[in-house]
């Protein structure tokens, strides 16, 4: 068995039982770790990085499948599976909050070694296949009943006061920031301004329907100046069932907010299963 095999079969086994420090004795101080996510550079950050993926699946089980050794440089297939019941930090910094499921990904490295420590590793897989085994990405195959078991999705659209466009942007900003900083379960909020600067449009994705409402609470005093001084005419568009909680509020603002509701019909992983189902 070569050096570089016996490296990562150690590795491996470090990893698995959560061994972060025998894993970063592997490392040269300056290495380099390229993933999907960013670049990290040095120990403590790629450290920082691993811990990450710990964290949100404490029962990994991290396993090759193939190797080729070359020199100063070896290539590996590898499988990660594991429970997620751990905050997942997603690539935006946000984190995803357990969900209890499993999840399996395939990926392979392409490492480079100088003086029996590991240089750079440059780590290839799919963030996205993650997000979907998760239930916070894509729909899922064999859903029904028109609902998303994925990310709930919401539009809403409102119009700036003559006048008050900047303030309408410091006021956006605020109600951002209180996002970021307090939001657990908002994966997508994203504002788009039209070209005469006069329409608004929000995009916006949750990991489940009643984080709408936990995002409501989070931004409720800064969404309240925004309509009180520079925005008006609101309107929102819910796509999939909203929960008990959430339907229950929209009722309660029918008269004040309009809603309006779409159910899923088709997608790339959820086919239409019988044209009668679909109201007419």
């Amino acid at each position: 068995m070569s050096a570089n095999r016996k490296l990562l079969d150690y590795y491996v086994e470090r990893y698995n039982a959560g061994d972060l420090d025998a894993v970063m004795d592997l490392y040269a101080e300056h290495a380099v770790q390229l993933m999907p996510d960013g670049t990290f550079e040095g120990r403590s950050a790629i450290r920082e990085r691993l811990a990450l993926d710990l964290e949100a699946c404490p029962d990994v089980t991290h396993k090759v499948t193939s190797f080729v050794d070359q020199g100063d440089a070896f290539a590996d297939e590898w499988t990660f599976a594991g429970t997620h019941t751990g905050p997942l930090t997603l690539p935006d910094g946000r984190q995803l909050p357990p969900t209890g499921k499993h999840v399996e990904v395939k990926g392979m490295e392409l490492v480079r070694m100088r003086d029996g420590k590991i240089v750079v590793d440059n780590l290839y897989y799919d963030t996205a296949a993650i997000l979907a085994q998760l239930g916070a990405l894509a729909p899922q195959p064999g859903d029904t009943n028109g609902t998303t078991a994925a990310m709930f999705e919401v539009a809403a659209r409102l119009k700036v006061r003559d006048g008050e466009l900047d303030g309408f942007k410091q006021q956006a900003a605020e109600m951002m920031s209180q996002t970021r900083e307090k939001d657990t379960k908002t994966l997508r909020y994203d504002w788009f301004l039209s070209n005469d600067g006069t329409e608004v449009e929000v995009r916006e994705g949750y990991v489940d329907a009643d984080a709408l409402l936990e995002h409501g609470h989070n931004v409720q005093e800064a969404r309240d100046k925004l309509f009180r001084d520079y925005a008006y005419d609101h309107d929102m568009t819910i796509y999939g069932e909203p929960s008990p909680a959430l339907a229950g509020l929209m009722e309660q603002l029918a008269g004040v907010v309009p809603f309006r509701k779409f159910s899923l019909l088709q997608g790339l992983d959820a086919d239409i299963k019988a044209l009668d189902e679909i109201p007419a």
